[in-house]
C-alpha cells in the first residue's frame, strides 16, 4: 500500500497524460507525433507566440 499521499497537481498532471495518450493511442507513432506537432503548432498560432531564431 503506497502511504505517499500524491498532490493534487501530480494527479491532475497524471490524468493530462492519460487523455493526451488516448488521443492518439489509435495511431501509428509518426502518426502520432505528427498530430502532437500540428496540435503544438496551432496552440502557439492561437496564443501568437512569436519565436524568434527557429529554424523551420
Amino acid at each position: 500500500m503506497n502511504k505517499i499521499k500524491e498532490s493534487k497537481s501530480m494527479v491532475e498532471v497524471w490524468k493530462w497524460k492519460e487523455e493526451a495518450y488516448k488521443e492518439v493511442e489509435h495511431l501509428d507513432t509518426k502518426s502520432a507525433a505528427l498530430k502532437r506537432l500540428k496540435d503544438s503548432a496551432e496552440t502557439v498560432k492561437n496564443i501568437k507566440i512569436k519565436f524568434r531564431n527557429v529554424k523551420k
